[in-house]
């Protein structure tokens, strides 16, 4: 975002479509050309660099695009900023522009990346082109090299794994803007020493637990295709590119010198809990509802359970009060619960690393939690890589600040 155009580039050509499909067409295009061409146009000529010809072409659509009203062309509109400044940064720094929809493909059927058939586009693309450097643009992609349609939030971290994993490449780098991954979230922390908590090196299943307990650095959709291919990514800051940063490696190919490597923490939660004596015994009882949560179309993160008791840990934008309303109904109706309870307002803390051992950490953890006088909602082990508590979303700060203090100072 360059200081004489402060507004961000998706968020204009999103407003952009707004315009035009609220009837505002010349509002449209105008926004269009003074805050979309207007500052490529300014950010070519600070670089010393001229726009390619297909500048104008792609410029030109976007304008008779916007004039259609087209609702649907929602993902191609928001799209173009990616677009636009990856074919300007490849004349910069002399590489050929490979168009994302023409290599990064997605399954009509899931939405998800059709790896076969972006693995075979990307070579193709790669092996016909003259220079050996290409500049392809994050964010988006396309069902079948026509329409667009873009990645969620972080999708820029997500194009960039997918197209490292799948060329083999020997590393792939997310430059952003902080200096790499830290152990605990630097804003609550207020520590004057920021940089000394950044974690030189994780997993790839550690930086998943992190990512998915609530460290935005890397979207976590950006990890899994990286780790199957074991290729190790580095996390960086634009800002000062000087430092190392965090490198996210195979686990095989490192020596941890700690078992506890960081910490995340999210608010936005909420539990639901069933209790019944026996349910142990009773073959597919949890089944119910889960098949419930499924044909209601509600995800959820975790499900600690106890011999009596099933527990759901879901966010709670997904459980409006309508939506709890009918599930209680449908509960005390079709599974006949002794007792059915909702807690909201919830924040998850984990505590991630190599090897986690629940008698070492377990004992850190409790002993931090009571400290600040916080009784947990649930305790999830799942495995070697993470333990994740439930607390109480206004005491997330003061939980973070004591694991911080027991497992780091």
């Amino acid at each position: 975002m360059c200081e004489a155009y402060p507004v961000k580039m998706t968020d204009t050509l999103l407003h952009c479509h707004q315009l035009s499909v609220g009837g505002s067409v010349k509002e449209s295009v105008e926004l269009f050309e003074r805050l979309v061409l207007d500052r490529f146009v300014f950010l070519a000529k600070e670089l010393s660099v001229s726009m390619p010809e297909d500048f104008g072409t792609e410029a030109q659509k976007v304008r008779l695009i916007l004039q259609s009203e087209d609702a649907e062309c929602r993902d191609y509109l928001a799209s173009r900023g990616e677009y636009f400044q990856a074919m300007l940064f490849s004349r910069v720094v002399s590489a050929d522009f490979v168009d994302a929809a023409r290599v990064l493909f997605f399954c009509e059927a899931d939405g998800l990346i059709d790896e076969t058939r972006t693995s075979v586009a990307l070579l193709e693309e790669c092996d016909s082109l003259s220079e050996k450097t290409y500049c392809i643009p994050g964010f988006y992609g396309s069902y079948n090299g026509t329409e667009v349609r873009v990645f969620p939030r972080g999708g820029s971290d997500t194009s960039a794994a997918w197209i490292a994993s799948l060329l083999r490449a020997d590393l792939c780098e997310i430059w952003t803007d902080v200096p790499g991954v830290y152990r605990a979230d630097p804003r609550i922390l207020n520590s004057a020493d920021v940089e000394s908590h950044i974690v030189p090196f994780l997993s790839h299943a550690v930086m998943y637990e992190l990512s998915f307990g609530g460290a935005t650095v890397v979207a976590q959709e950006a990890l899994d295709p990286l780790r199957r291919a074991r290729v190790p990514m580095e996390v960086r800051s634009t800002f000062s590119p000087e430092k190392s940063g965090t490198r996210v490696v195979d686990i095989s190919t490192h020596e941890w010198s700690s078992a506890v490597l960081g910490s995340a923490g999210k608010a936005g939660f909420a539990q639901i809990t069933l209790h019944r004596i026996g349910v142990n015994a009773q073959v597919g009882y949890g089944e119910q509802l889960f098949s419930y949560l499924r044909d209601c179309g509600i995800p959820y993160d975790h499900t600690p359970t106890g011999v009596g008791t099933i527990s759901v840990i879901l966010q709670e934008k997904h459980l409006t009060e309508d939506v709890e309303a009918q599930l209680r109904a449908w509960v005390e109706d079709q599974m006949t619960p002794d007792e059915f309870t909702v807690h909201r307002s919830i924040a998850v803390f984990t505590i991630a690393g190599e090897s986690i051992s629940m008698v070492v950490v377990g004992e850190k953890l409790f002993r931090a939690l009571r400290d600040v006088q916080v009784e947990p909602y649930f305790v999830s082990w799942p495995g070697k890589y993470s333990v994740t508590v439930g607390v109480p979303a206004n005491k997330l700060g003061d939980v973070t600040v004591a694991a911080h203090r027991a497992f780091f100072s």
